[in-house]
């Protein structure tokens, strides 16, 4: 069943007392969950989270090798929790449930191109004796001799025996009976020789780490989305789930401490591990966070004042074009209406912010601004016309002396020329002849 659940998320919402810039840099080892993979070509189910496609998964594990990460055993992480162990800054742990047949057919060689290590989590009553043949259409799962060729890449570990379900909602592994789920979880262990665990579907309970010990378990693993750090519950390690929607910055923003991917929204927790909330500057750039801590993209108004969050959140200064309208915000973010001066140039937004251009009317005067938005001054032609603009943008109207010449404009701004007005003629050029 190809289900994922953030359950027993255990993390609180607060408002943090300060809103200092905070480094997002690595802290703890990021350990990232993967399922099953397809090709592209072959994904029928685009929508399914518990999918990624090859080509994006080879393109992400090829991110980490030229990032220079090393991906770490968990053995080598259960050494580094106990602190008998530094490992690089740069550490991933790399996760997948369940035990699909491509974790084998697909994971396993670009793996192995890379020199990374990986952990397979098993549903152990799903291997088969032999080999099953392949079809993407469907759920194949790993044989026996498949899993002892892959280890030399990865290592394995239980995801139960054959709890993996559940019943109107609820996950098996936490309303089986006590002996029923022992029993589970030891045949699972002998079957494995393992001391690791990854809870189906996220779902557990205190009742359920006392049946781990009593099975022989010493580490479990979550769906809480936050990095393995010294200190932590061996049995409530984080993992964070690799949405196949992200693209190249969203999963190196998941591999840095404090981001973390939940409710398909990104939120940032402290060191504590509560959420932050508001406007928060993050390596050098600000992000504004909801009530409930969700990272807000977009257009959002606070105390009247209106600002844009771009599709990473990070909030936008200067120019930005919307479909085909432009928008200033200031240094501070806020977004600019009414005249603004801008690199020795005028430019007018209306109230809702969008860059005017063509003729403008403000108070009982007239202005042009060029496709640029760039507010004219002087002679400007307009449709086969003549008209000028003063040194303040304003339309003239009536006589004017312009460099030393007399000229008529129309109430509506346009020249006259080749006429009289008031017994003046007014040559071809529109001057006054005298």
């Amino acid at each position: 069943m190809l289900l994922f659940l953030f359950s027993n998320l255990l993390f609180s919402f607060a408002i943090p007392s300060h809103a200092e810039e905070v480094k997002g840099t690595q802290k703890g080892i990021p350990v990232l969950l993967y399922h099953h993979i397809l090709k592209l070509s072959e994904n029928s189910s685009p929508n399914n989270t518990a999918v990624i496609n090859l080509e994006k998964f080879e393109e992400q594990m090829k991110y980490l090798s030229d990032q220079g990460y090393y991906t770490a055993s968990i053995s080598e992480l259960v050494s580094y929790m106990n602190g008998e162990k530094t490992l690089p800054d740069k550490t991933v742990v790399i996760t997948f449930d369940d035990g699909h047949k491509t974790n084998y057919l697909y994971a396993y060689s670009v793996l192995k191109k890379y020199g990374f290590k990986a952990v397979s989590f098993l549903i152990t009553n799903r291997i088969s004796e032999s080999p099953v043949p392949f079809n993407p259409a469907g759920l194949q799962f790993l044989s026996w001799p498949e899993i002892n060729e892959m280890k030399d890449v990865f290592e394995f570990g239980s995801h139960t025996h054959g709890l993996h379900y559940t019943t109107n909602g609820i996950a098996a592994i936490l309303i089986q009976p006590e002996q029923v789920v022992l029993e589970d979880l030891e045949t699972s262990r002998d079957l494995l020789s393992t001391d690791y665990l990854a809870y189906p579907f996220g779902d557990y309970d205190a009742g359920t780490i006392e049946l781990l010990k009593a099975a022989g378990y010493k580490y479990a693993f979550t769906t809480m989305p936050w990095n393995v750090k010294r200190g932590d519950n061996p049995f409530e390690l984080g993992r964070k789930w690799v949405s196949p929607s992200f693209s190249l910055l969203e999963f190196d923003r998941l591999l840095k401490d404090g981001w973390m991917w939940y409710g398909n929204y990104w939120h940032y927790i402290d060191e504590n591990r509560v959420s932050l909330q508001g406007w928060q500057k993050i390596d050098g750039y600000w992000y504004y966070f909801s009530t409930y801590g969700k990272m807000l993209t977009g257009w959002i108004k606070l105390a009247g004042k209106s600002y844009y969050l771009d599709e990473t959140g990070i909030m936008k200064t200067g120019w930005i074009k919307q479909g085909n309208k432009w928008y200033f915000l200031s240094e501070n973010g806020v977004m600019k209406t009414g005249w603004l001066n801008w690199r020795y140039k005028w430019y007018y937004l209306d109230r809702s912010g969008v860059m005017k251009t063509g003729w403008l009317k403000e108070g009982d005067k007239w202005y042009f601004l060029d496709n640029n938005g760039a507010m004219k001054i002087g002679w400007l032609k307009e449709r086969d016309k003549w008209y000028y603009l003063d040194k303040n943008g304003a339309m003239i109207s009536g006589w004017c002396l312009i460099n030393q010449k007399w000229y008529y404009f129309y109430p509506n701004g346009s020249m006259a020329a080749n006429t009289s007005i008031g017994g003046n003629k007014l040559g071809k050029d529109g001057s006054w002849i005298r």
